[in-house]
């Protein structure tokens, strides 16, 4: 049985609703606790999710012996929008240590290491680089989607598919 296809739609959903609150950069919204949590859930559940359809992926390969090629392609491009998404979730996984055992631990901060974490993870990961981030992990999340539709479909099921398969497979 080929549970890919019910697997998968669970991270497409959590990861785009991510992806879009990401986007919204309200300051009375960032200031919200709350909001730290939404996303932070929606992406940690998010990427379980990924997971899961990245292992059951292979399953439905049998299903599917006309389109080997573009199943490679698409696996590399699920295998790419999931790493993109577990970046993101490193600076949401330091801001849930801190807040959760640094409060209660404060000693946790006279460990170098701990502190060259927290120091790059405001260095690296600016609110620019996270909507970068999230820009990135939505078109992959999309290019993925589409391709995993132009193997169940056919890849001439509307017009962006096929210039999209035309253009991978140099067909």
């Amino acid at each position: 049985m080929n549970i890919h296809p019910i697997l998968v739609h669970f991270p497409i959903a959590l990861l785009s609703l991510y992806g879009l609150f990401e986007l919204v950069r309200s300051n009375k919204l960032m200031a919200l606790k709350e909001w730290f949590y939404i996303k932070f859930a929606l992406l940690f559940f998010g990427l379980l999710g990924a997971f899961a359809a990245l292992g059951t992926g292979e399953f439905g390969e049998s299903l599917y012996p006309h389109a080997r090629d573009l199943i490679e392609i698409h696996s590399g491009f699920a295998a790419a929008t999931t790493i993109a998404f577990a970046v993101l979730l490193i600076p949401y996984l330091v801001d849930v240590v801190n807040n959760v055992f640094v409060a209660k631990f404060p000693s946790l901060l006279n460990f170098r290491a701990w502190r060259t974490v927290c120091l790059l993870r405001t260095s690296i990961f600016r609110s620019w680089m996270m909507v970068v981030l999230a820009l990135v992990g939505l078109g992959l999340l999309f290019l993925t989607g589409t391709l995993g539709g132009a193997i169940v479909y056919g890849p001439d099921t509307d017009i962006f598919t096929r210039f999209l398969t035309g253009l991978l497979l140099g067909k």
